[in-house]
């Protein structure tokens, strides 16, 4: 379970797929997330997270290209 922004990020720079389908985060995490306004260089590419509200205070985390 993703409990912070950093656990978040670490995440998908140990994801073997950068392009998969995601990972649902807590709106806390997302929130520590959008103040820090974090990217993630993953392979030389510079990638930030997507958000998607799933209802309930479950976001689904997607990478997209900076």
């Amino acid at each position: 379970m993703i409990e912070n922004a950093e656990q978040l990020k670490q995440f998908f720079i140990k994801s073997d797929h950068p392009n998969c389908d995601g990972v649902y985060v807590s709106t806390a995490v997302r929130k520590q997330w959008m103040l820090n306004h974090t990217t993630v260089t993953i392979k030389g590419t510079v990638r930030t997270i997507k958000f998607i509200n799933k209802g309930g205070g479950v976001w689904q985390a997607n990478l997209s290209v900076a």
